[in-house]
């Protein structure tokens, strides 16, 4: 969404999803890994911090 100033607004959940990719990334993981991560969230399954852990923990040991 563009404001009347012509600079881009992002709602809560754009920024909360910005942050979840950001920390995905710091974590050392591929695209492909983030995608996995990120196709799981949307699905409802990732939620907290500890979900993210429990997964990365699993994509890693394959």
């Amino acid at each position: 969404m563009t404001g009347s100033n012509g600079r881009r607004q992002y709602s809560a959940n754009d920024i909360a999803w910005i942050r979840f990719l950001v920390r995905l990334r710091t974590t050392g993981m591929t695209i492909r890994q983030m995608q996995q991560v990120a196709d799981l969230r949307r699905q409802g399954g990732v939620q907290t911090a500890d979900d993210l852990d429990d997964i990365q923990s699993a994509i890693f040991k394959r």
